[in-house]
């Protein structure tokens, strides 16, 4: 089928990305060239596909899309500890890998904006927006954490991630 101007405005692109064993989804209007970049972090007992249900978070990612910004929404490992889904928001997380990947895809693909990446989380998906914020501080423009803290001020036990210390100090 042959899309009009119109139509072709409207058109969304929408694929899934592998890297290793995990993938990304990534989505924006197919005629927006140069897009800048939300990538954005579920919380904890949910999945990638959150952004993309009945709710405000997939109201904030279509007005995104519709603004000209892509959207690139990872899903996090299995739990870490029994029960929730997670990410890994440690110094040595072991997410880092997939985020070092996506990095290099979004700066390789001519379609987006490599200078103008920004992140955004809930609750662990918070966390872990504080931590890229912190590891990936030259790529990333601005962060926007919902329900979440710096990550840098949790502290979690090295034989056991399930146990959390938060340090209530003020800097």
């Amino acid at each position: 089928m042959l899309l009009d101007k119109e139509n072709l405005k409207s058109y969304i692109i929408k694929e899934f990305i592998p890297i290793g064993e995990r993938n990304f989804i990534y989505t924006k209007k197919s005629n927006v060239k140069n897009a800048p970049v939300i990538i954005v972090l579920h919380g904890g007992q949910q999945g990638s596909d959150v952004w993309f249900q009945e709710n405000d978070q997939a109201t904030f990612v279509k007005n995104a899309i519709d603004k000209g910004y892509a959207i690139i929404v990872p899903d996090s490992l299995a739990p870490l500890c029994p029960g929730v889904k997670q990410w890994d928001y440690r110094k040595e997380s072991s997410d880092l890998h997939l985020f070092d990947e996506m990095f290099n895809w979004i700066w390789l693909n001519d379609d987006l904006d490599s200078s103008r990446i920004y992140v955004t989380g809930i609750s662990i998906g918070g966390f872990m927006t504080s931590r890229l914020a912190n590891h990936y501080s030259k790529n990333i423009n601005a962060v926007a954490i919902h329900s979440a803290g710096n990550a840098d001020n949790v502290f979690i036990s090295s034989d056991n991630l399930c146990y959390v210390e938060y340090n209530n100090t003020i800097a």
